[in-house]
């Protein structure tokens, strides 16, 4: 990320952090799916005619009957569907800022430098 794209990112400057790879049951893997939303035209079909946007999650059904929107999904719709998959898996609603509070405490537990 870049330091405008996160809210310490006057402090910390660009982000880097590795997506695993993670591979289902049918041998596919998420790189696999990523590539086909941002380059093999997946984003397209959620798309009208007139939009064009570089956004990775988009809502595909807009509240207008039969209508595929392809507009971003806010911060606050994102956190609650994590949340929801989260209370699914576990029975805890847990939002994206917990995630970001353990892995500071998982790298501050290892010994990391607060530059970390």
């Amino acid at each position: 990320m870049l330091p405008d794209d996160y809210k310490t990112g006057e402090s910390y400057g660009h982000y880097f952090v590795e997506v695993p790879n993670y591979y289902f049951q049918d041998r596919s893997c998420f790189y696999d799916y990523l590539n086909k939303w941002l380059y093999e035209g997946y984003r397209q079909q959620f798309l009208s005619d007139e939009q064009t946007h570089q956004y990775l999650f988009v809502h595909t059904r807009n509240t207008t009957k039969d209508s595929l929107s392809g507009t971003s999904i806010s911060s606050e719709s994102y956190g609650a569907a994590v949340a929801q998959v989260m209370e699914k898996f576990t029975g805890v609603a847990y939002y994206p800022q917990v995630f970001r509070a353990i892995y500071r405490t998982h790298y501050v537990n290892m010994g990391a430098s607060p530059e970390v």
